[in-house]
């Protein structure tokens, strides 16, 4: 989500997919970037869910790597 623009994500550390971070993290990560691209996106002219396809795409791709299916 970094790379697509979200500054909530590049904040953020890296480690996700491990047990020692906790699942409420990276949903609230998630919550946050989806949050944060809908705002930028706003104006864009094709959107799905609120966002430009690259970032909805980016989003979703972040949320299967850290195994969260529900967010």
């Amino acid at each position: 989500m970094a790379v697509a623009g979200s500054q909530t994500a590049a904040k953020s550390h890296p480690a996700h997919g491990v047990t020692s971070v906790p699942v409420r993290y990276g949903t609230s990560l998630l919550a946050c970037a989806r949050d944060e691209f809908r705002h930028n996106d706003r104006n864009a002219p094709r959107k799905q869910s609120g966002m430009t396809p690259y970032h909805y795409i980016a989003i979703h791709d972040a949320a299967r790597t850290m195994g969260i299916t529900r967010w």
